[in-house]
């Protein structure tokens, strides 16, 4: 079997087949997602906005060069750190961390989850954002988390001059202390009279003494006088230092100490000078540009992000189904599916009929609607729907049964058709009765025969009694001329004399009711009393339609088909399975039937293959007859079932 490829334009029918189910999974996506959003907190969002900047420091000739430039990305995810959000954990509990380590760690957490930095294109700002369920507490988070940021910014630059600093602060106060202490044990000495400096002036002679030596024996030698006399006087001097009271020699040791330790203090009250300034240099690289301010009310981006998101989410969700239930429908959709399957021509689409009836909703949205149509208003619509052609005959609709009764190529040797179904329901009837009505209006003389025994519906289409009429024929209780009804049973029946005037072609127009439901409908239509009636009617009538039942639940079909020289099968797009469709044909073929071909039924607009098929719109119908009111216009609402 030839597969049929599809196209865009097969998904975009298959979509507009099932609107309701993507549009009801959209509504439903919207409707939960709407919920969903309800039941979230409201969220807040505050936003501060801090600035980097270059470094620069003149503490000395080689930072000159040393420009640092913070890297966007970097200092975000150092914003969003956990040093940061403990940093502003502290501000916000200052005590917290020593009375509760545990929920300190989870203030931090909380802080960390509600912080987001991001950098704004193209330049060297970043936003802070936090957000929350309360606005003065996000507010407070956002502000704060700059502050500390800049804060462990400056920290994080000053950290090596921080620490030379320190030393130097340490050394410092270690020398202080050394020399206050040596000071100290001076003073006392002389205070309690156990030294009186002797010692300091006897060294201090010493050294000069030792410089003149020093000199002299560069120039001399060890036997010059004035070499022999300095010699002397040292020893002299030596000899005075070794007579001398322990405490004078621990005064002058002291001496000399403090002599070194105030150059030492003095050389580290310098360094400490140039640690302190070269610190206060140093500035933060960023700076706080905006505040946040407390939102006046809660951030709608999320929901209409989500709202979003479900749309999207049910508009795929719609589109899956309407695949899904398409692959699953075992029905025929398709003019190439019914052609392939059943290997006959399809001769006619028919779209789905329409009423004027006020008040009465299209079948497929009737579930919309609590209200249904009365009985009466349901009759009426099924008599016009069966009567389409005879009560709008220049709708585009009417010129489908046009397509239909070109096609059939009727000739003296295809005279005898008989029209029937897969199943009950897909409108035989209807077809039938509109056939037999534009072929009339074509001028040829049309017998129409009620062959469903079993549910006849033709009598009520044109609205005459159903007694006397093909059962009491075959029975023969009734001659077949009293049998067939006319013009003049027409005017008697549902179109009145006004109406066969306005209608000629009733004319020639014939029928043969059902008559009473028999109790054995398959022997009278098996019988050779149908048979003799077919070849009679034959010779009389240039066209003979008859309306059989259904060929599945009952064998009528089947034993009229042998008898009539083409069968025309009605098939109701979307109601009867292609299996149910195949077995059909199948039977068909094993009695012999000429197959014509296959009449889609109710064919709606969403349904249809090709956009050229005229008679769903309005390019190329009848332009509408002023002077003939509106009786001639499409009627406005769908008829409910088939006949």
């Amino acid at each position: 079997m030839a597969q049929y490829e599809l196209t865009l334009s097969d998904y975009w029918r298959i979509l507009r087949k099932r609107p309701w189910v993507v549009l009801g999974a959209i509504v439903a996506s919207l409707i939960g997602s709407g919920l969903f959003l309800r039941q979230q907190t409201p969220t807040y969002r505050a936003v501060a906005k801090v600035k980097l900047e270059k470094l620069q420091t003149v503490s000395n000739w080689f930072d000159l060069f040393a420009v640092y430039q913070n890297p966007i990305a970097t200092e975000s995810r150092v914003i969003e750190s956990r040093v940061t959000a403990e940093g502003v954990a502290r501000r916000l509990e200052p005590e917290l961390e020593q009375r509760d380590p545990a929920a300190f760690q989870a203030l931090a957490d909380e802080v960390k989850g509600s912080l987001k930095a991001d950098a704004l294109p193209e330049t060297n700002i970043i936003q802070i954002i936090a957000t929350g369920a309360h606005a003065e507490r996000v507010t407070q988070i956002a502000n704060l988390t700059a502050e500390v940021y800049i804060e462990n910014n400056l920290r994080e630059k000053n950290k090596d001059a921080r620490k030379v600093r320190e030393f130097v602060e340490a050394q410092l106060a270690h020398t202080e202390a050394m020399l206050t202490e040596a000071e100290e044990t001076m003073k006392r000495l002389r205070q309690e009279g156990k030294a009186t400096g002797m010692a300091v002036t006897i060294q201090i002679r010493m050294t000069e003494l030792q410089g003149q030596l020093a000199g002299l024996l560069v120039k001399m030698t060890e036997a010059h006088p004035d070499v022999i006399r300095l010699k002397e006087q040292i020893a002299q001097l030596e000899e005075q230092l070794r007579t001398l009271p322990e405490e004078e020699l621990e005064y002058a040791r002291l001496s000399r100490d403090v002599e070194v330790t105030e150059g030492t203090y003095r050389t580290l009250r310098q360094r400490l000078e140039e640690a302190r300034l070269a610190e206060a240099e140093r500035t933060a690289d960023a700076s706080i540009i905006e505040r946040a301010t407390v939102p006046g009310s809660p951030a709608q981006a999320r929901k209409q992000v989500g709202l979003a998101v479900g749309g999207i989410l049910g508009l795929l969700l719609g589109c899956a189904l309407a695949f899904v239930m398409e692959t699953l429908d075992t029905s025929l959709g398709t003019i190439e599916d019914v052609e392939n399957l059943l290997q006959v021509p399809v001769l006619a689409v028919i779209p789905h009929l329409l009423s004027k009836q006020p008040g009465y909703e299209a079948k497929s949205l009737r579930w919309l609607w609590p209200s249904r149509p009365t009985a009466q208003a349901a009759a009426q619509d099924e008599e016009r729907e069966a009567l389409f052609t005879h009560y709008y005959p220049t709708t585009p609709a009417a010129e489908a049964y046009r397509i239909l009764r070109t096609n059939l190529k009727l000739s003296p040797e295809r005279k005898v058709i008989l029209v029937t179904s897969s199943g009950p329901g897909e409108g035989k009837s209807t077809v039938v009765s509109n056939l037999a009505v534009v072929i009339a209006q074509g001028g040829s003389k049309t017998l129409l025969v009620s062959g469903d025994l079993r549910k006849p519906k033709l009598t009520r289409v044109f609205g005459l009694p159903k007694e006397g009429g093909l059962t009491e024929i075959l029975q023969g209780q009734l001659p077949l001329e009293q049998g067939i009804r006319g013009l003049s049973d027409f005017i008697l029946g549902r179109f009145g004399y006004d109406e066969a005037v306005k209608n000629p072609y009733l004319e020639h127009l014939f029928l043969i009711t059902s008559g009473r439901v028999p109790d054995n409908p398959v022997e009278l239509l098996g019988s050779p009393a149908m048979q003799g009636l077919l070849k009679t009617v034959r010779g009389q009538y240039d066209v003979v339609l008859v309306d059989a039942p259904p060929i599945l639940p009952v064998a009528d079909s089947l034993l009229l088909a042998p008898y009539v020289d083409a069968l025309v099968l009605v098939y109701e797009v979307g109601r009867i399975s292609r299996a149910a469709l195949w077995r059909a044909k199948a039977m068909l073929d094993s009695v012999g039937t000429k197959l014509a071909g296959i009449v889609l039924n109710h064919v709606r607009p969403e349904m249809q293959t090709y956009p050229y098929y005229y008679y769903y719109g309005s390019r190329y119908a009848y332009e509408p007859d002023k002077d003939k009111g509106s009786e001639a216009q499409l009627p406005s609402k769908t008829t409910s079932r088939s006949v």
